[in-house]
């Protein structure tokens, strides 16, 4: 088989991303993995996760060593909402650009378990079209990507996320809500009235402010850090920035409920058994929350009682249902 390089939303900017790789990763039978960084800052963490785990990061702007993979491995596009247009078309132009040479050089390039943001404008289209006609494999992670990417390739499947190939996992003590946010400085993903309600609502009726947790996915300073740190400034509670798998993994193990405006939390809290309710007026969250019945976050203002005694969502059908619609991808 051949070898294939992976291009992501990775560099450890964003903790759903690198959940994604982690997963990808688990699932391959290569005892090492050579990814394009989207995020060519990549921190001391996450570098240091990336050794321990054999995975050789290579950063978008280092040309010769990206053309060096793309010339000589099928590329893979790799999970995450990574195909967007409108402020993010640079990233849609190195994407095609890294399909066209991919393609070029006889190599099958390839999308797995991805997402779309918004493609509207005609410059957006057209990238896309390339992208999505020169891909052997068009794998797409949710309703809303895949209803735009059967647009452009009649090759185009719906999956699953491949952070449900994860599975079941053990946890420990569970007592902490996790409030995951989700801040951006060009769309609102969230309405702060509501989020603002749900933690006045928690620490009224008795939640402690310690098992309450801000949690940040992206950590960028004017995305999810700036609403946790106005949060947990208003609030007096804590908040923790996540960037590797291993401490998703340990707040998540700890957690009884997760309250989220973004997908993967909402995905790596079904792992743990978590209740789940969602907020905010992203798409791929209101496809999710419809195909699995996770209940919209207003339901904790009305009955805040369901936190402690609620029966769980049905999680073993969730990820029984999201598996069993999974396409596997050897990497």
């Amino acid at each position: 088989m051949k070898n294939k390089i992976v291009y992501g939303a990775y560099g450890g900017v964003n903790a759903g991303d690198e959940y994604i790789l982690h997963s990808i990763k688990k699932n391959s039978s290569n005892d090492e993995m050579s990814i394009i960084c989207e995020w060519p800052n990549i921190s001391a963490k996450t570098l240091e996760y990336y050794k321990n785990y054999k995975i050789k990061p290579i950063r978008r702007n280092e040309v010769l060593k990206v053309l060096k993979e793309v010339i000589s491995k099928d590329l893979v596009i790799g999970g995450g909402q990574i195909i967007n247009g409108g402020p993010a078309i640079k990233s849609m132009f190195y994407i095609a650009f890294l399909v066209i040479i991919n393609k070029l050089t006889l190599n099958e390039p390839s999308i797995f378990s991805a997402g779309t943001g918004e493609i509207k404008s005609r410059p957006d289209r057209i990238l896309a079209r390339i992208i999505f006609k020169l891909c052997k494999v068009v794998l797409m992670r949710d309703e809303n990507s895949y209803q735009q990417a059967k647009i452009y390739s009649n090759r185009a499947k719906k999956t699953a996320d491949v952070v449900f190939t994860n599975g079941l996992l053990q946890s420990k003590e569970r007592k902490n809500i996790l409030i995951a946010v989700h801040g951006s400085p060009s769309v609102k993903y969230q309405d702060d009235s509501t989020i603002h309600k749900i933690i006045t609502t928690l620490l009224e009726n008795g939640f402690d402010r310690e098992n309450i947790k801000i949690i940040a996915h992206d950590r960028r300073i004017n995305y999810d850090v700036k609403v946790a740190e106005h949060l947990a400034d208003k609030f007096s509670l804590n908040y923790r920035v996540l960037e590797t798998p291993l401490e998703v993994n340990n707040e998540f193990e700890k957690a009884s409920t997760v309250i989220s405006a973004r997908m993967h939390p909402l995905i790596i809290g079904s792992l743990y058994k978590c209740n789940l309710f969602y907020f905010g007026n992203s798409k791929k969250i209101k496809d999710l929350a419809k195909e699995t019945n996770i209940e919209n976050a207003a339901v904790v203002l009305e009955d805040i009682q369901r936190l402690n005694n609620c029966s769980k969502i049905k999680i073993d059908g969730l990820l029984k249902d999201s598996l069993a619609n999974f396409t596997y991808m050897e990497i």
